[in-house]
């Protein structure tokens, strides 16, 4: 799976809103706001006015000065339902049915009305742990929705829980872990990353929590904790010590994983900093949850690929027509320089000082030319992608574009239902006379289904234009 960058949207604490952008290396913070939201645009963990929304997260790209437009979003924890499941060791392509039969015997709501996703997280004894996470449809569309509208692309959804259990390092023991912020708390009991028991509380003292941690770890008995990892920013040494004296057991601080900002800044923007700890993956991959559905992943990839194409195009013709009418004005110019001298001086013998005149204008001329012809064999990036797309048959997805517009090359990445409909492909590429050099290497036809492959071939109206 390709990583991609993208930035992190919480709405973990009720009413507040948190951005986060890490860097490249994924080591560091680079830009991050927190904001509160008006009263009654979330009502009960559904976003009220899509519109509004939409509206703060462009201020807040703009202020913030973000130009990644690729997202996760942190959904309420109280807004989903999450379940430990046991089942027998079955085939992978067996496995999703069989959750989502059993799954869908602990909900509360019509499975129509759900997303829904799991992942393994441990195999023991010829059984298989599997975590399972669901929500309403119409509360993940309203958070997805906004951030759409707003002119942003999802690629990922999931709850605070999910990002809180990251922290845990992939250790198989049991952990009960303690957020607390602005006057809620998220309470959490894991098996490593797998979450048996989770709760969401609005808290009026510093009580409730220990009560509800202390009823929780007695309930889920057969997961010994072993640690207590706390972090929030409402969390403080006074509240750890009191946590220790009432559970006994030994309480972590959460560490931060990066860096960029400081102990109390990252006991603020754990949650959305752990989420982009994560390489967002389809929701068909059975190691990692993504409540975000297939199609709609598909949809804003596709979409934000239109946009990229759009702004290299916008972008090169900007560049050609300033070159050309630069080169136009100083031809012009020189041509106008030359035109004042008489025809007896002209005649003459040419002094040193006037030849370096002629070679400037010799040389715009050559300028002139290219970039004229440059101007007269453009292509637009559509006119390739829809050639592309027209040989491609159903059944034959393409994931990613890279279409180098200098010199013709392309590049695809991409699946295949069968081996057949990619080889079918392929030979659609080699008829176009407009394409040349098709490769697709033959790594990609191992499998007779499920196939993943990367074609490089050249669009020759670019590549010859760039060859003369």
């Amino acid at each position: 799976m390709l990583k991609k960058s993208f930035v992190s949207i919480s709405f973990a604490t009720p009413l507040k809103i948190q951005v986060v952008q890490l860097s490249s290396s994924k080591k560091s913070v680079q830009k991050r706001i927190s904001l509160d939201l008006p009263e009654g645009l979330i009502v009960d963990m559904k976003v009220v006015n899509e519109e509004a929304l939409a509206k703060i997260l462009k201020e807040i790209w703009k202020k913030v000065g973000l130009r990644e437009k690729s997202v996760g979003i942190i959904i309420p924890e109280s807004s989903t339902y999450t379940k430990l499941l046991t089942l027998p060791m079955l085939p992978i392509s067996e496995l999703d049915e069989a959750v989502r039969w059993q799954a869908y015997e602990y909900l509360p709501h019509n499975k129509d009305d759900l997303i829904l996703d799991w992942k393994i997280v441990k195999e023991e004894e010829g059984e298989l742990k599997v975590l399972v996470v669901a929500v309403l449809k119409e509360v993940l569309g309203g958070y997805v929705r906004s951030a759409h509208l707003a002119g942003l692309f999802p690629l990922v959804v999931e709850t605070p829980a999910l990002s809180l259990v990251r922290f845990s390092e992939s250790k198989e023991t049991g952990f009960l872990f303690i957020h607390e912020s602005e006057g809620s708390a998220i309470i959490i009991i894991s098996q490593g990353q797998g979450i048996v028991g989770s709760s969401s509380l609005i808290l009026n003292n510093q009580d409730e929590v220990i009560k509800v941690a202390a009823q929780m770890v007695k309930h889920y008995k057969e997961v010994v904790v072993e640690e207590i990892l706390v972090g929030g920013a409402s969390i403080n040494s006074a509240v750890a010590e009191s946590l220790k004296k009432s559970l006994g057991k030994e309480v972590l601080f959460i560490k931060p994983p990066v860096g960029g900002v400081d102990a109390n800044a990252f006991q603020e923007y754990m949650i959305p900093i752990s989420l982009l700890l994560k390489d967002p993956t389809e929701p068909a991959d059975e190691t990692t949850v993504n409540l975000l559905p297939l199609e709609l992943v598909k949809k804003y990839e596709s979409e934000k690929v239109k946009h990229q194409i759009w702004s290299l195009t916008l972008f090169v013709s900007l560049i050609v027509w300033i070159s050309f009418f630069t080169a136009l004005g100083v031809y012009l110019f020189l041509g106008m320089q030359l035109a004042s001298i008489s025809q007896e001086e002209v005649l003459r013998q040419i002094p040193p000082e006037k030849a370096e005149y002629i070679s400037q204008v010799e040389e715009i001329n050559k300028i002139s030319t290219k970039v004229l012809s440059v101007t007269s064999a453009r292509v637009y990036p559509e006119t390739i992608i829809n050639a592309i797309s027209k040989a491609r048959p159903p059944g034959v997805n393409i994931l990613r574009y890279r279409i180098n517009m200098e010199t013709g090359s392309i590049e695809l990445i991409g699946n295949s239902q069968t081996r057949e409909l990619l080889i079918e492909f392929k030979d659609s590429l080699e008829e176009n006379i407009d394409f040349t050099l098709v490769h697709i290497p033959i790594s990609s036809f191992e499998k007779e289904s499920d196939l993943e492959y990367v074609a490089n071939f050249s669009y020759l109206p670019i590549a010859g234009v760039r060859g003369k």
